[in-house]
């Protein structure tokens, strides 16, 4: 795909940040990037699967990145090819597991873009609350999920995502567990379906959100500046790295208070009004 020499780049997360309260991005925000894309590349950072990321990304009709599962894939967009790729190994698995075992509930594991996508869990191992809870998330998800009774998955050997799902202080606990993995990086964010739960996203500690950022700008000898924009701790990483930090007004106070531009809500398409004021700053 050959790209022009842009402005700069816009480094956007998705849900909370683009998508509205249907979590699809609004008509109008799909048309104010495609403007904005004349003349800044576009990159889109976001958790979900790069199916579920699908579902929401269709109304953008222009070129732009995509990184999925925080930067497990990266993406040049329509075309779907895979630009960089960052996933957990069959060994480290095992490791995670068996470091999770006595928690109350169990992870989800993903397959990734590549390996069709699927999402692995064990029926057996979590609490009935959860598992009604993931028949809402295959009702909001297109992801195909598949139970299984251990992690031993002939067909592959390495996974972009474990997600963990929690109350609050069990998805930090995770996240304090996880940092004797030299080799691997986590986030906690709130549940877009239930704000009463947490999850821990598991990843390669080159799949976040900031060093899919800087990985990206080397790949593609991007300059100019970089806005970026988020609502939840996974963008921390990708804001830090940013010239101009948006973030939205849903967000949790500790992000508010290190933002350069506070937007309102993306229920009411802020980001809009954000990006016009970061993108007419003379840099």
């Amino acid at each position: 795909m050959v790209r022009m020499k842009k402005r700069g780049v816009l480094a956007l997360d998705i849900d909370g940040t683009l998508s509205g309260s249907d979590h699809h991005i609004p008509d109008g925000v799909a048309h104010f990037l495609k403007d904005l894309s004349v003349n800044w590349e576009i990159f889109l950072i976001t958790g979900r699967s790069f199916t579920f990321a699908e579902t929401t990304i269709h109304k953008l009709q222009f070129p732009f990145y995509l990184a999925v599962q925080n930067g497990a894939d990266i993406l040049t967009m329509h075309d779907k090819t895979q630009i960089m790729r960052s996933y957990i190994d069959a060994k480290t698995l095992t490791e995670l597991d068996a470091l999770l075992k006595d928690e109350p509930e169990d992870f989800l594991l993903y397959s990734g873009f590549d390996l069709g996508d699927y999402c692995y869990y064990r029926p057996k191992r979590f609490s009935d609350a959860f598992l009604k809870h993931f028949e809402e998330l295959k009702r909001f998800s297109p992801t195909d999920w598949h139970e299984i009774e251990t992690l031993k998955i002939e067909e592959q050997q390495d996974f972009p995502l474990v997600k963990y799902f929690g109350k609050e202080r069990d998805a930090f606990r995770i996240q304090d567990k996880i940092a004797q993995f030299e080799n691997l990086t986590v986030s906690v964010i709130r549940d877009p379906l239930e704000p009463d739960y947490y999850m821990a996203m598991i990843t390669h500690k080159n799949a976040n959100k900031g060093t899919s950022l800087k990985k990206l700008l080397e790949y593609g000898n991007m300059s100019g500046p970089v806005i970026a924009a988020g609502d939840d701790n996974n963008d921390i990483p990708m804001l830090e790295l940013a010239d101009c930090k948006i973030v939205m007004g849903t967000a949790p106070a500790h992000m508010l208070r290190n933002a350069d531009i506070v937007a309102a809500a993306s229920t009411e398409m802020g980001i809009i009004d954000a990006l016009q004021q970061a993108t007419n700053h003379n840099y």
